[in-house]
């Protein structure tokens, strides 16, 4: 009921959810530096997530709801049925509608007032990096470790420990994916490692990835390292989880290796990155990565 009090009293910064945890993040991180200028209302619209017949969009979940996040949340089944469509049309007619045009930084959007809808992906740390304590802060992890967790997370912490990962499965499958996506070489990850043992002499390495039987096939590690392959499911975030944990990464072309060290909030830290974000040499990715981030 709170909603409808929420529609008739306050402007409200409506942003839409796309993709899995990562894009998910990026999108709240945008609306939630919007809302907080404008001392606006934040709503996040999932109604689109776990829509079977989107052409081109893989079928996904909510998954903010391991954060405190500060929201509130529109549900397609839960909240969009006449009565309230009925309510809150008003106000959406009066909605400005805001989608992303490209990968680079549009900071003219920050010029917006009123009622505003996002639609995008939002991916650089510019449109919310004036508010990153906000951010890290509701990107706080809710749920506890299970046993296994927290003892990888104790070697983590114990050490002077870098992520590694290392994401395949969605992107060299059959769902066109592969063909928007490039795909780091075996190459890439040892480059990157020597490249974070010649300033980290100590490096311990953690893999993370959805195929370690390819990465032990192919990525030859002489350094000390340990393979997570526990998490998977609806456990995957807690391998962002412990991402962020260690000292230093090697990221891969993922939104969710990116928040892994984005979320390190460790001022010496190492990250490196693939320079190549997506196949398509025309889409302009130079804001995606932050300045201090390394490209390989």
């Amino acid at each position: 009921m709170w909603l409808f009090l929420v529609y008739e009293k306050h402007k409200m910064i409506i942003v839409k959810l796309l993709g899995g945890l990562g894009n998910q993040m990026f999108q709240y991180a945008i609306a939630r530096h919007l809302s907080k200028k404008n001392n606006d209302t934040l709503i996040i619209d999932s109604s689109f997530l776990n829509i079977t017949n989107a052409t081109g969009y893989t079928l996904r979940s909510y998954e903010l709801g391991i954060f405190s996040i500060d929201a509130g949340i529109l549900h397609k089944e839960k909240y969009f049925g006449k009565k309230l469509i009925s309510r809150i049309r008003p106000v959406l007619s009066r909605t400005k509608y805001v989608n992303e045009q490209s990968f680079k930084f549009a900071p003219e959007i920050f010029n917006i007032k009123g009622n505003i809808y996002l639609e995008g992906y939002w991916q650089t740390e510019k449109y919310f990096r004036d508010i990153a304590d906000t951010i890290r802060e509701d990107f706080t992890f809710l749920p506890a470790l299970n046993d296994i967790n927290t003892k990888v997370a104790a070697q983590i912490k114990a050490c002077n420990a870098v992520s590694i990962h290392v994401r395949r499965t969605d992107y060299v499958g059959a769902d066109g994916a592969a063909t928007y996506h490039s795909i780091c070489s075996a190459a890439y990850y040892l480059n990157a490692i020597e490249q974070i043992c010649e300033t980290v002499p100590d490096a311990v390495f953690f893999v993370f990835s959805d195929d370690i039987p390819w990465v032990k096939e192919n990525i030859q590690i002489k350094y000390p390292h340990h393979f997570i392959d526990h998490n998977s499911g609806k456990q995957s975030y807690i391998d962002m989880q412990l991402m962020s944990m260690c000292k230093h990464h090697i990221i891969a072309n993922s939104s969710f290796s990116w928040w892994g060290a984005w979320l390190n909030n460790h001022q010496q830290k190492t990250v490196i990155a693939p320079k190549t974000w997506f196949n398509n040499p025309d889409i302009d990715t130079s804001d995606i990565l932050p300045e201090s981030w390394l490209k390989l």
